[in-house]
């Protein structure tokens, strides 16, 4: 075996020590509900009797946290957004980033994902959309306004629940947008 299998063998044996530390720690912290769980009576090996009978009742609960940690929307229709994207923040956030990425390339993406997020937010709690000034720093997107990426971030909520036109239209006005010149 040569060094390059060591080293190989060496963070595989790393990784799947933390995995499975981590899966430890959970079913420590959360045996019982687990227990509980999987003797619940369902037939949990169905892939449709665990998403109804398990997922479905997570996402009710932590949509009605997410919408009490988060102020009301001006418009209640704003409402099933904001448990959304507080439910499948990742989701956004995934999207965003590669989007910005291919366009700017990777450098503070994670930071302009956050406020692109953070004013859509925004936006479904106060209806405030943001307007782009001279002012440039590593956090503000060099493509499309701000109108642009909340119509994204609206379109990947429809995305998700298989109405893809709006992303689409949204996804490839930002990727046609101009990119805006930093030298002033």
């Amino acid at each position: 075996m040569d060094n390059k299998d060591n080293v190989k063998e060496a963070l595989t044996d790393i990784f799947s020590s933390i995995i499975s530390s981590s899966e430890n720690e959970t079913r420590i912290n959360y045996g019982e509900i687990i227990k509980k769980l999987r003797h619940s009576g369902y037939d949990l090996h169905n892939a449709d009797t665990f998403n109804v009978m398990i997922n479905f009742q997570i996402e009710q609960i932590l949509g009605v946290v997410a919408s009490e940690l988060s102020p009301a929307p001006y418009n209640m229709e704003n409402l099933n957004k904001i448990q959304f994207l507080f439910l499948n923040y990742d989701f956004f956030e995934t999207n965003i980033e590669k989007l910005i990425t291919k366009r700017e390339g990777s450098c503070c993406c994670s930071d302009k994902t956050g406020h692109i997020l953070e004013a859509y937010h925004d936006y479904l709690v106060r209806g405030f959309v943001s307007e782009l000034n001279e002012a440039r720093s590593f956090y503000i997107f060099n493509f499309g306004t701000y109108q642009d990426w909340l119509d994204f971030c609206d379109g990947l909520f429809r995305l998700y629940y298989g109405d893809n036109e709006k992303y689409l239209v949204t996804y490839k006005k930002l990727l046609e947008s101009e990119l805006r010149n930093h030298e002033k």
